[in-house]
């Protein structure tokens, strides 16, 4: 249906000429009335009917004055005049403004009924044309945009951008945002994706939309961050209004001139590479978080206190090594899938410990595959971590639940893989929640030694392998495996092996001779 407007002072006239026509018929629908020439030409601002009756003859503002204004304006509505015999020069000088037609008054049914038939139809093939040619104008521009945002474009293109887009010469600021969506089923298409986008950046000339590698690009020209922010924000919550729709957006730094919009484009398209580190975050800005890769400072001792904490069910120490992970990980700014070899690596080696240490559960375990699916299938850090996490409280309570004496075993294997630190009885019984003279107890029935024998028998096992190595002395590998007193470590190295480490280390080396 095509709107019109009836703009005259009489209101008989405008009662009669909605009466006597079935506008319906011929496809229109009346969608108001000016009461007079100024109340005409706001309405015809705010209205924008296709097609607009005005009478000439009006109080103040007349019918030639409200269409000369309109056009000022930029309405591009059809009008037809009203016009007795006596304002025949009047009818002329509105032909020269574009008028399609005239009629005397009285009205004559017929005639104004075959103007509208004809209008109707040529204002139906007009916009037709037009939507055509903002297509064809719309793909143009885009094409444009794409190569000035990937760097591929010619100075020609930069020119005729400019036209196209209506973009100002002299613009001083320009960023590039990308927007990721992802449908999760196929009801939702692309093109409605799309749709939702250009309606919220409707009427905003000096901004670009097109697409690259299947992302949305939006370019800014001249736009304050909180101006960005704001309108991006309206897309996203535009996009997952339909629940079958997630978005990601990321916005690029700000360069200064045109020919720099690539390097924006590059930094936005960084952050939608590393997403999967942001949480809640749905809108992330260039230079948020630290950019470009950095070493991991998530080292050996810190998979060690994880295999610890699994050992002895040490809970609380598992979730805070995971944050500590978490936080090395963001800070490092690793690509996804660096970030998920790295995680595999890890927790592949922590269960190579355990099963080293528990050969008996081995079973009972993730499997590698399932370990590394299980990893590549998470999108998002936090969720990943989360997963590692249950999986590690999964294998410690396997451990826990599965051995009678599953606690002085946990107890052994912790002291021989950190005999070298100040292990003490008191220290065990703390991690382990028990009292330090029942532990002794225990500890005495599982081994048949007491806690310091045990502990004093594993460091000299370790000290006989280390004295083997030429280029250690003797005091190095005294402090290697925990005595820090070197006349300590020569009596007790003497009780258990009969002789001194200097001796034990020439004897061994003149029978490797």
């Amino acid at each position: 249906m095509l709107n019109v407007l009836i703009v005259d002072d009489e209101p008989i006239v405008r009662e009669g000429l909605k009466i006597i026509i079935d506008w319906n018929k011929y496809g229109y629908t009346v969608c108001g009335e000016g009461l007079d020439g100024k109340d005409g030409f706001e309405k015809i601002l705010t209205l924008k009917p296709d097609l607009v009756l005005v009478d000439i003859n009006m109080p103040g503002m007349n019918g030639i004055e409200m269409i000369k204004a309109a056009k000022e304006q930029g309405a591009l509505s059809k009008f037809i005049v009203l016009t007795g015999y006596s304002q025949f020069e009047y009818a002329q000088n509105a032909i020269k403004l574009g008028v399609k037609s005239y009629l005397l008054k009285p009205i004559d049914e017929d005639e104004l009924i075959e103007n509208l038939k004809g209008l109707y139809l040529e204002i139906e093939q007009e916009k037709n044309k037009n939507k055509y040619l903002n297509l064809t104008k719309k793909h143009l521009r885009n094409e444009l945009l794409r190569k000035i945002v990937t760097g591929s474009y010619l100075q020609d293109d930069l020119i005729e951008y400019r036209e196209i887009s209506g973009q100002k010469s002299d613009a001083e600021r320009f960023v590039v945002s990308i927007i990721d969506t992802c449908v999760g089923d196929e009801t939702t298409k692309p093109i409605k994706i799309e749709e939702r986008i250009e309606e919220c950046l409707k009427d905003k000339m000096d901004i670009g939309l097109c697409r690259v590698e299947g992302k949305y690009v939006i370019t800014f020209v001249d736009k304050s961050d909180a101006s960005i922010k704001m309108l991006l924000s309206s897309i996203y919550n535009q996009l997952v209004g339909n629940k079958n729709v997630s978005a990601f957006i990321a916005i690029g730094e700000s360069v200064e001139v045109v020919e720099d919009i690539s390097k924006s484009y590059k930094s936005a398209k960084e952050i939608i590479e590393n997403k999967f580190i942001y949480d809640d975050e749905k809108i992330v800005k260039y230079g948020s978080t630290n950019q470009g890769d950095k070493d991991i400072t998530f080292g050996k001792d810190d998979i060690q206190a994880l295999y610890t904490s699994i050992e002895i069910g040490d809970m609380d120490k598992l979730t805070n090594t995971i944050k500590l992970l978490e936080k090395s990980l963001i800070n490092s700014n690793l690509s996804t899938e660096k970030m998920k070899g790295l995680l595999i690596k890890y927790f592949l080696e922590i269960k190579s410990q355990l099963v080293a240490s528990f050969p008996e559960y081995k079973d009972k375990f993730p499997k590698d595959d399932d370990i590394i699916n299980g990893i590549y299938s998470y999108a998002n850090l936090k969720t990943l971590l989360q997963y590692i996490k249950e999986e590690f409280m999964s294998m410690s309570e396997v451990i826990e639940n599965n051995c009678s004496d599953n606690i002085m075993k946990r107890i052994v294997n912790y002291i021989d893989r950190n005999y070298y630190k100040d292990i003490k009885l008191e220290m065990l019984a703390e991690i382990f929640n028990y009292n330090s003279a029942y532990l002794g107890k225990m500890f005495k029935n599982h081994t048949n030694e007491s806690f310091n024998s045990y502990l004093d028998k594993i460091r000299i096992e370790n000290a006989k392998k280390l004295l083997t190595n030429d280029s250690l002395k003797v005091y190095q590998v005294s402090e290697k495996v925990g005595y820090k007193n070197i006349d300590y470590f020569y009596s007790k190295f003497k009780r258990y092996v009969g002789m001194s480490p200097k001796e034990y280390k020439k004897l061994n080396k003149c029978e490797n001779l």
